[in-house]
């Protein structure tokens, strides 16, 4: 079971969502099912992948790169799954946004990004581009 480093990275792409849940380190602990939002159990699907990884008493920490987009869903479409989460979230297009402002010879060698298909491929793009920004500039010198 995931303590309270875990990170719930959710993507929602047209009318799908999909939850990955990394740790601190980004390192991938388990995926989720890809559930249509409109589905009649799409809120207990999520809430029982959540819970059986995290344990009850710990809210954790959501992650993405349109992520107050997707939080705006939740609230409407599955609103015990957002109070489930915590409040904060780690936004990967704002620390996007920040690094093209700050580094911009870093931003040249960022993961490329297509418009996704599908919800997963979208939430492990989100991932991946948090891992480059990591390693390229968040990094201790040495």
């Amino acid at each position: 079971m995931a303590g309270q480093d875990v990170l719930v990275w959710l993507g929602i792409v047209e009318q799908e969502i999909a939850i990955v849940l990394t740790d601190g380190q980004l390192t991938e602990l388990a995926a989720g099912p890809e559930v249509a939002l409109d589905a009649p159990d799409a809120e207990t699907q999520i809430l029982a992948f959540v819970d059986a990884h995290v344990p009850q008493k710990v809210q954790p920490v959501i992650a993405g790169s349109t992520i107050q987009r997707d939080r705006r869903v939740l609230r409407t479409a599955l609103p015990a799954v957002d109070r489930r989460l915590h409040y904060r979230m780690v936004d990967v297009w704002t620390i996007g946004e920040l690094v093209r402002r700050w580094y911009p010879d870093v931003v040249a060698g960022r993961p490329s990004r297509a418009a996704p298909a599908r919800a997963l491929e979208a939430v492990r793009e989100s991932i991946e581009e948090l891992r480059f920004y990591r390693q390229h500039v968040f990094s201790v010198p040495s």
